[in-house]
């Protein structure tokens, strides 16, 4: 070490604390975490040494850090004139944590060889961590009785995400009993623990079935890196049929009354009404634009009223939880129609009559009443 200059500068203390047993966590980047177990410790030369200062009898040693160092060891050996090492004379430092340190009571125009070595785990059980967002604008929707659709967001950085499903505390229904004790009883004795439904999932929408019908359920989704997730975002939901046997019981020329069985598990309906818009030109299709939406309806029936004689209404039944309703819907057609005009009497005979009147658009049958008036 001849060639070391002598030079007056602050020296910086070059004791370390011993690192501590079990995990260790090292920072890669701003954005990934790099978690190693504990395993067997083995050195590393480190290549990049200098010295920082030299002064007669000491030298500040400094080096490269090396990534996944817990400490540091620094040996220095003198060598004779012949230019042999005395590994008699041998020193070595230990449990060195920064990345430069003071070797000092060397002898004067001697020369010294510094090895400095970083100790690392020998064999490392490494798991990647991506910080994560959970999932923004997760929905679920009913798609029929036994499945639920949910979507949500893609979140930047992940590779995978995580589904599960649980019921919920309103699924443990007390059969209309007035027994609190025994519905308390079952609360306690239900598991409420999350059930994986998939780990492996590339798209930000997704089926999940199998469910039971007009049972209430929670869905987490997480987000994940190489298979280590956040802790998600909780929605819930509850799969239910459309509904069935939907009639019109009655129609004028301006409402139509609509009825249909009661759906399990439903807590209200929606009702969408679309206009016929008749095609226009010969590449032309009808169209049928929304001009009612009320998702308040509470029974299974509803009155429809201030449509127009003679046009044509889809009317689509959804049915719904007290958060969303089913995707599927039932459909019927409705058509208002006035009552017939110039009604006349053809002929008359003794034991029949003839009548007739102006056709009524859009109807396909016709009702006739006789009414026997006596006196």
């Amino acid at each position: 070490m001849s060639n070391f200059k002598d030079e007056q500068v602050l020296k910086i203390n070059g004791s370390a604390k011993k690192s501590t047993k079990g995990t260790t966590k090292i920072t890669q980047s701003s954005s990934d975490l790099k978690e190693a177990t504990q395993s067997p410790i083995t050195q590393v030369i480190i290549t990049k040494v200098w010295a920082k200062w030299v002064s007669k009898y000491s030298v500040l040693l400094c080096w490269e850090p090396h990534l996944l160092a817990l400490r540091y060891k620094v040996e220095y050996i003198p060598i004779d004139d012949d230019g042999n090492r005395d590994e008699s004379q041998k020193r070595i430092f230990e449990d060195i944590e920064a990345t430069e340190f003071e070797v000092d009571n060397l002898k004067a125009s001697s020369d010294y060889e510094f090895i400095v070595s970083a100790m690392v785990y020998e064999k490392l059980d490494c798991i990647f961590a991506r910080p994560l967002e959970s999932p923004l604008h997760l929905t679920a929707e009913p798609d029929n009785a036994t499945s639920v659709r949910l979507e949500w967001e893609a979140v930047k950085g992940a590779t995978e995400y995580r589904m599960e499903k649980r019921k919920t505390e309103n699924s443990i229904g007390n059969n209309g009993s007035d027994d609190s004790f025994a519905h308390q009883n079952q609360l306690d004795n239900f598991s409420f623990s999350w059930e994986l439904v998939s780990d492996n999932v590339t798209s930000t929408t997704q089926m999940i079935g199998g469910l039971e019908s007009g049972i209430e359920y929670e869905f987490r989704v997480s987000a994940g890196h190489n298979k280590v997730f956040e802790k998600g975002t909780v929605v819930r939901a509850t799969p239910l049929s459309s509904p069935s046997n939907v009639k019109v019981v009655s129609v004028t020329n301006t409402t139509a009354n609509i009825t249909w069985d009661k759906t399990p598990g439903a807590e209200r309906y929606k009702m969408v009404i679309q206009q016929k818009q008749e095609k226009t030109g010969n590449s032309g299709t009808n169209t049928y634009p929304e001009i009612l939406v009320s998702d308040c309806i509470v029974d299974n029936h509803a009155v429809i009223k201030g449509l127009l004689c003679g046009n044509e209404y889809n009317v689509w039944i959804f049915s719904g939880s007290n958060r969303v309703f089913e995707r599927r819907g039932a459909l019927i057609v409705v058509s208002p129609l006035s009552s017939p005009t110039q009604l006349g009497i053809v002929s008359l005979l003794s034991t029949s009559l003839v009548i007739k009147w102006q056709p009524v658009k859009r109807a396909v049958k016709y009702k006739v009443e006789i009414m026997n008036q006596h006196g």
